[in-house]
């Protein structure tokens, strides 16, 4: 150890001022030296992006052109990877959180709703093409009864709790809707022609027992609020579904689907649908 000390030692006096110099000068120019090559590099790479369409856009990008499906409300962040919706109906029930995280997701539609963002919304009275890339038609909340609203607590204090059913966003997709009712459809969903269309069931025959009727609000999604172009202010299309009288004391397995010709659907890859639990204590 003595024998390093003295190494550094003989290494730093055997050096002169000027021999110092040149020394962090020769480090100063070469660190400035990268730091502007760097600078430089990441400008013109800059140049060549653009930040509202991704170079990759349907299949040929990482998210596919096959939308998937989420819900809200979520659990909470200590159930992060749960697909349980659990609480006790009443007025002194456990159900807030529900409700709170709902309503927070509503939020920027009720401002959209208000006036804000304007500026960035279509005419769609009269769409019938090619829309302004730039502008997009706002949801309509006028069209969710007041069962699924926040003054009547989604109706979580009733146990019979609305669900917000969304497609997720994928730049540049349009959807080719059904004109006639598919095969596998639903019997008991309400279907529109030209339009996206919602479903949610049981996923075994004792779950479609236990969910009984459902509601949907509206009952399918109009293709004017698509394709989404990195829109400012967008925000997406969806379906309250609004279980009217799911029998409580029983864990329910859920499965929602959106029907398009260009939507397929995988149960293991989630693709253009979602599964999730309902528990009423």
């Amino acid at each position: 150890m003595q024998d390093l000390k003295k190494s550094i030692k003989d290494i730093a006096y055997s050096r002169t001022t000027s021999s110092w110099i040149r020394l962090f000068a020769f480090y100063a120019v070469l660190w400035l030296s990268t730091i502007a090559f760097w600078l430089v590099y990441m400008t013109i790479f800059q140049q060549t992006i653009d930040e509202r369409v991704p170079s990759l856009t349907l299949a040929d990008s990482a998210i596919g052109d096959n939308p998937g499906l989420a819900i809200r409300p979520r659990p909470s962040s200590k159930s992060l990877y749960s697909s349980l919706i659990r609480f006790r109906s009443s007025s002194s029930g456990n159900w807030k959180h529900w409700n709170d995280d709902l309503n927070k997701y509503l939020q920027p539609y009720q401002q959209l709703e208000s006036g804000a963002g304007q500026h960035a919304q279509g005419d769609c009275n009269t769409y019938g093409g090619e829309r302004d890339p730039h502008k997009f038609c706002p949801f309509e909340l006028r069209v969710i009864p007041n069962e699924c609203s926040e003054s009547q607590n989604f109706s979580y204090h009733l146990g019979k709790p609305c669900i917000l059913v969304k497609l997720n966003r994928i730049y540049g997709w349009k959807p080719d809707p059904y004109m006639f009712r598919p095969k596998d459809y639903p019997i008991q969903a309400p279907f529109r022609e030209g339009q996206v269309q919602i479903t949610c069931e049981g996923q075994s025959w004792v779950d479609k027992e236990n969910i009984g009727p459902i509601d949907y609000y509206p009952q399918a999604i109009e293709t004017k609020y698509f394709p989404f172009t990195n829109q400012p202010g967008y925000q997406s299309p969806f379906v309250m579904v609004h279980l009217k009288n799911p029998r409580p004391g029983v864990l329910i397995f859920i499965e929602c689907k959106a029907w398009a010709k260009n939507i397929q659907h995988d149960r293991a890859k989630s693709r253009g649908m979602v599964n999730f639990e309902l528990m009423i204590d």
